[in-house]
């Protein structure tokens, strides 16, 4: 009988280690949902977010650090963000693909039925895990207010490099005004591009600055 991917999931969160999905290698720290690959205490890649530039296996599971290294040379995975810093790769593929990441999960949470404005347990069950997890507390009652799903589903405190939040936030503002969805491939492009060189933009001035600080200290010294 296959383990639960949910009680997985829930105890990847928990800190415990599992079993490696594509390896079998045991005592691994990070896993693999429907959607992206995330790592946790215990893992070298503590707090990071991976998203798939390529199909993703149908495998749901821990993975080792190991394999996520060969992904990301492969090419087939990229780090997006990190719980501790933030934007932490500025690769326009990553960066496109986690604004359409956020947006297909904020499509799916609009998308859920409510009769008289709430959702079944069981159609949240349907969810990608971790927005399951995100939403298990609240569906202990039974029933939940879409309005309420909706709201935790707004990235409070997402910083304007944060790809996943674009796209949630890109959909969420569509749909409100009914304005149409069939160019957010593009819209993600475009923001990719932008921050892209907002990064390089960002890296040549901590340069100037860095150098500039260089030549102050060395002009001082040849000033005593």
């Amino acid at each position: 009988m296959h383990p639960d991917p949910f009680q997985l999931y829930c105890d990847f969160l928990k800190g415990r280690p599992g079993r490696c999905v594509f390896t079998g290698q045991d005592g691994c720290h990070a896993f693999a949902t429907e959607d992206e690959i995330d790592a946790t205490y215990g893992s070298r890649r503590d707090g990071h977010h991976f998203v798939w530039l390529d199909t993703r296996p149908d495998l749901i599971g821990f993975v080792n650090d190991d394999h996520i290294d060969t992904l990301l040379t492969a090419g087939r995975i990229a780090s997006t963000f990190c719980e501790m810093s933030g934007v932490t790769a500025y690769s326009r593929d990553g960066l496109k693909t986690a604004v359409l990441l956020g947006a297909t999960r904020m499509q799916k949470v609009l998308d859920l039925p409510a009769p008289d404005g709430k959702v079944p347990a069981d159609a949240i069950g349907t969810l990608p895990l971790s927005l399951r997890w995100q939403f298990a507390s609240s569906a202990l009652a039974g029933s939940v207010p879409h309005a309420l799903l909706v709201e935790k589903m707004v990235p409070l405190g997402a910083t304007v490099e944060d790809g996943e939040a674009r796209g949630r936030l890109l959909v969420l503002a569509r749909r409100a005004v009914g304005a149409d969805l069939s160019d957010i491939d593009l819209e993600a492009g475009h923001w990719a591009d932008w921050a892209v060189h907002s990064a390089e933009r960002n890296a040549r001035i901590e340069e100037a600055a860095e150098d500039l600080l260089d030549q102050l200290i060395k002009d001082r010294g040849r000033l005593q």
